[in-house]
């Protein structure tokens, strides 16, 4: 069947004008084969049902959580007539299911309207950002108050790393350097923050870089997203592969089970140069906080895969991405 709908994607690509039913055939095709999309077996068969359509992955998503939305609803527009879903707009169907997440009362007055082709995108966005605009104010101070604490931890964190790198293995010889903003284009095997070493290189088998990634957001919520927790272990067994040893810290107040949970899942899967650790909280005189290694990186063990010499940690092409942390920076 997965090479059946293939050809019959492609055979919809010819055709246009046709989302719904690219949205019906992946969903009906993930869903036949047992298919989670998390799992290898579906992101394989997704990237090659991107080529069959000619859309990325992520329209492909987007367009299934739309026909899921309506298919809620139905295709009925305000004369009782039914109408081909196909023959929808999506992107104004996308937009009114976001004003449905905000005001769900909203939907079944406009819904027939958009079926209807009696209102256009533009004036269902002006009704979204007009919603947006009344966003209780609660809603958006938590927001707000999140994005600080995860800011605050990370400086916290780098203050802390920059006067404890011993702890991590790290002689004077090492240089602290934390990663700047990235851009869309930024390969993904830059970690948060780095000591590099200003003695020898990886053909050396001196130990050159030891990575750092600082989890905070939503972190202290115990009913963080399972998706958040997998991609934090997948991020971290792929940059960990670069480095002799990789650490990923959390602010004291995450849960903690999880986290455990998380250190067995690298051990699982023989991540064996990953820690994982703890940043308690500042000290009352006000000094840096400490550390508390829930699980530390095996000693002289090469990471697996080891990737190790694909980065030239001496050529410096590493160091427009990073700048020298300074105690008390932002």
């Amino acid at each position: 069947m997965d090479d059946a709908s293939l050809l019959e994607l492609e055979r919809l690509r010819k055709l246009k004008g046709n989302w719904y039913s690219v949205a019906r055939l992946v969903s009906e095709t993930l869903a036949a084969n047992g298919w989670k999309p998390s799992q290898i077996a579906a992101k394989d068969w997704l990237t090659r049902a991107s080529l069959a359509t000619g859309l990325n992955v992520n329209t492909i998503g987007r367009m299934i959580a739309v026909r899921e939305f309506i298919d809620q609803f139905g295709t009925m527009d305000s004369a009782g007539v039914i109408r081909n879903p196909d023959s929808l707009p999506f992107s104004t169907l996308e937009i009114l299911k976001r004003i449905h997440g905000m005001d769900s009362s909203l939907t079944p007055t406009l819904l027939p309207l958009v079926i209807g082709g009696q209102i256009s995108l533009r004036e269902l966005r002006v009704r979204h950002e007009s919603l947006l605009a009344q966003t209780p104010r609660a809603m958006t101070d938590s927001r707000s108050a999140a994005k600080r604490r995860g800011s605050d931890f990370e400086r916290k964190a780098r203050q802390a790393l920059n006067q404890s790198l011993p702890e991590f293995g790290c002689s004077q010889h090492f240089k602290f350097v934390v990663r700047t903003a990235p851009s869309r284009e930024e390969f993904v095997a830059y970690p948060d923050a780095m000591a590099i070493s200003s003695e020898g290189r990886y053909r050396d088998r001196n130990l050159t870089a030891v990575g750092f990634d600082l989890v905070s957001q939503n972190s202290r919520s115990a009913t963080w997203n399972v998706k958040s927790w997998q991609g934090i272990l997948f991020r971290a067994s792929y940059i960990s592969s670069f480095f002799n040893r990789f650490y990923v810290i959390f602010p004291w107040e995450a849960d903690l089970s999880s986290i455990q949970r998380l250190a067995d899942g690298f051990s699982s899967a023989r991540r064996f140069n990953i820690g994982v650790v703890l940043l308690k909280a500042e000290q009352e005189d006000g000094q840096n906080g400490t550390f508390e290694f829930l699980s530390r990186p095996a000693v002289d063990i090469d990471p697996e895969p080891d990737c190790r010499r694909l980065i030239d940690w001496s050529s410096g092409g590493w160091d427009r991405r990073y700048r020298q942390f300074i105690p008390n920076d932002s």
